[in-house]
């Protein structure tokens, strides 16, 4: 089944809910989908709610040290515990614990990750899931998801286990599961989300925070939000491919970094090819609002990439009085497509104090119309 990141959530809560029925067959989702589309942190987001359902303190397993762990265990229904397990980065001892000897017998110590999950309610995600190849790593996580055990100590029926994967399309060392381990998972195939989910999204987390020209240049190369990894690694078999997550970093950081060579080789660092594409784009040089504003036809002597640009510029100057005008020419006289990246590009409140204006004006309001609702 295929969802769009923006349903994890809901997907989850319906998990969660049959999950505390305690069936026979415990539910454990799969989240396959391209790297850095934002599984995990879509799960751990999501975590956080429960948790507060719940009424407890969520708590990041990583960030606690032994002292944090021991106060936690003597008032363990506190806390809801997060613990993200990248697989490939632990041992099968990781998970089973270690061995020790108590005269003629020897049994194996749990570690406190075991511990703190035998009680209480918590999630665990085993990440980079299908990255995994190792037998004797397969064979514990295998006995991990089927009998819910760290070893010799049961997780409490309050832990709900996520697995999460990247697809063989999208990571070299991602391998199709073996057939026993596979059907203890419902598989959810988790696509690249869209260029607008991608900007919902860096909204809701940075506000104004970020550099919008990333989303002009993905409105108008929407492909390339996310690359094909094999294809990046023909091209050039240092640099990382496209992902959401990279795009995200570049679009945060270019309102930070003004030095033009390091924000270059920072982009060119985390998004490959697509990084060089984006960079050229960066130089090209459209009119100046000014110009614009004093002669709006010039925008039809303009190449396509110079009028993504200067939609750009345009909406950063919404609120200027002469911006409505700007706008009002485009949209009787500009391709659509470049007008509605233009409103897309604005911000709300400005937006809003355009659409007050166009109302008074029966042929941009029938020219926003016939664009689509989701402009008015």
């Amino acid at each position: 089944m295929e969802i769009g990141l923006n349903e994890i959530e809901t997907l989850l809560d319906t998990l969660w809910e049959a999950f505390q029925e305690k069936n026979d067959e415990w539910i454990t989702p799969h989240f396959y989908g391209p790297a850095g589309t934002g599984k995990s942190t879509a799960v751990k987001e999501w975590s956080k709610k429960i948790a507060a359902k719940l009424g407890k303190e969520w708590i990041d397993y990583d960030t606690l040290t032994p002292r944090k762990v021991r106060e936690i265990l003597s008032i363990r229904d506190k806390y809801f515990v997060f613990a993200d397990l990248r697989t490939t980065s632990i041992l099968p001892e990781d998970l089973q614990g270690l061995p020790n000897r108590n005269e003629d017998m020897a049994y194996f110590v749990p570690l406190d990750l075991a511990k703190l999950l035998s009680e209480g309610a918590g999630v665990l995600v085993l990440d980079e899931f299908s990255d995994e190849s190792r037998p004797n790593m397969q064979a514990a996580l295998k006995k991990l998801v089927r009998e819910r055990r760290l070893g010799g100590t049961a997780l409490s029926p309050q832990v709900f286990i996520v697995a999460i994967s990247n697809s063989i399309k999208h990571s070299l060392n991602a391998h199709r599961l073996p057939i026993p381990l596979k059907d203890r998972f419902v598989v959810f195939d988790v696509r690249t989300p869209t260029v607008d989910e991608w900007a919902k999204w860096m909204n809701e987390k940075y506000a104004d925070d970020w550099d919008k020209r990333t989303l002009a240049y993905l409105s108008w190369k929407p492909s390339d939000i996310s690359a094909d990894v094999e294809e990046e690694v023909r091209e050039d078999e240092y640099l990382p491919p496209a992902t959401p997550r990279g795009w995200s970093y570049v679009a945060h950081m270019l309102k930070h970094v003004k030095d033009e060579k390091l924000a270059e080789a920072l982009i060119r660092g985390k998004l490959g090819q697509a990084g060089e594409r984006f960079i050229a784009f960066l130089k090209v040089t459209p009119p100046t609002f000014d110009e614009i504003a004093k002669k709006p036809e010039i925008l039809k002597q303009c190449t396509t990439e110079e009028l993504v640009m200067a939609a750009f510029t345009i909406a950063e100057n919404a609120e200027k009085k002469e911006a409505y005008d700007v706008i009002k020419y485009m949209l009787l006289n500009i391709n659509r497509e470049i007008v509605m990246l233009t409103i897309k590009l604005m911000s709300k409140q400005n937006y809003l104090a355009f659409f007050v204006r166009a109302e008074k004006e029966p042929a941009v309001l029938a020219r926003l119309r016939d664009l689509g609702s989701a402009l008015i």
